[in-house]
This record gives C-alpha cells, sequence and structure tokens, in this order.
C-alpha cells in the first residue's frame, strides 16, 4: 500500500498480548539433563544460555573480538542486541571453563584443510549456530522436559542469578531484561 502497488488490503485485526507473558523455567538439575543430551557442539552453547539469559540469537552472533581483557569479559555490542543496547558479562565460574573450551574449539578440520573459527560458538564444521530446534526438543523430550523453550533459559538464569545473591537490576542488566515484570514471574517458581 505505501508503495502504491496494491489497491486494496485486507483489515488483519491484531490479537492482545494480555497474558501472552511466557513462563517456563528449569532449574540446574533439570537443565544440566537437557545439556547431557544435546550435541557436543551445543552443550557450551547452551550452558552459556543458562549462565547468562542471554538470548540464542545474541550468543550465536558473537565472535573472538566480544571476548575483551584478557578472557575476563564478554560484551555484546549494541548491533547484536535484540534491543540495541550493548552489556557485557564477567568470565568467571562456568563461563571460565566455557571459554577455554572454545578457544581449543577454534581450530576445526574440513576435507583435510585445518581453519580457524572466528565465532565463539561455532557447530563442528565451524558453520554458525542457526536452527537448534530439533536438537533442543530431543535433548527436552530425553530429560523430561518437553514443554521447555530455549528462551525459558533466560528467565531460569536470572532466578538462579538472584539466589546466589546476585542483586536482581545486575541480574536483569548481564541478561537485557528491561523490565522486571517476566523476572519477578519466575522468582515464584523457586
Amino acid at each position: 500500500m505505501r508503495q502504491d502497488l496494491l489497491t486494496r488490503m485486507p483489515y488483519i485485526e491484531h490479537l492482545s498480548e494480555s497474558g501472552n507473558v511466557r513462563q517456563g523455567f528449569t532449574d540446574a538439575a533439570t537443565f544440566e539433563r537437557i545439556r547431557e543430551n544435546l550435541p557436543e557442539d551445543l552443550r557450551d552453547f547452551a550452558q552459556f544460555a543458562f549462565s547468562t539469559g542471554w538470548r540464542k540469537g545474541e550468543i550465536a552472533s558473537l565472535d573472538w573480538s566480544n571476548v575483551q581483557d584478557g578472557d575476563a569479559v564478554i560484551r555484546l555490542r549494541p548491533d547484536q542486541a535484540k534491543n540495541g543496547r550493548g552489556r557485557s558479562v564477567p568470565i568467571t565460574g562456568k563461563l571460565v571453563d566455557i571459554v577455554k573450551r572454545r578457544r581449543e574449539a577454534r581450530p576445526f578440520r574440513v576435507n583435510g584443510v585445518t581453519r580457524i573459527a572466528h565465532l565463539v560458538f561455532h557447530r563442528g564444521d565451524g558453520s554458525p549456530v542457526r536452527d537448534i530446534r530439533k536438537a533442543w526438543a530431543k535433548a527436552c523430550n530425553a530429560a523430561g522436559a518437553s514443554k521447555l523453550l530455549f528462551h525459558d533459559l533466560r528467565r531460569s538464569a536470572v532466578s538462579a542469578m538472584v539466589a546466589a545473591k546476585v542483586p536482581q537490576l545486575v541480574a536483569m542488566g548481564i541478561s537485557g531484561h528491561q523490565t522486571a515484570q517476566h523476572v519477578c514471574k519466575v522468582q515464584h517458581h523457586r
């Protein structure tokens, strides 16, 4: 319509988003069962999500320029963040081992040629992590958590941080949550 290519456009009623708040959540034990059922090249990817609450696309976009200060911090640039706001996470706890393993996984072989991955998280052949729905669903089913979405790791991560005495606003800053509305729901599921 804006380009004057159509003379008519059907009316499409927008559905209400009230009551459409995601509520999926998992605990550490269930997540570990899911993680163990994932393909090897997705385990660190999922662990990073469970530890930071970052979105799948944000994690998939990380390259080695994001890992800074001698592997002390990972900085997400604004152009990589869904909301356009960059943020960072200190590399501590499980993230230390993840970064170490990912550095070891940088060299990969394709057709007998060794190449170096520029992405922190990549598939075994060096390709970017894209659609993980089938692998995620299979791992969740095997772990007895069939309704869990990958995106549910965001709330789970914030809840785990708050339980570990990280102030809620700091946890929200790490995960990229802008309002406490979705985060507070998690605390009721503990």
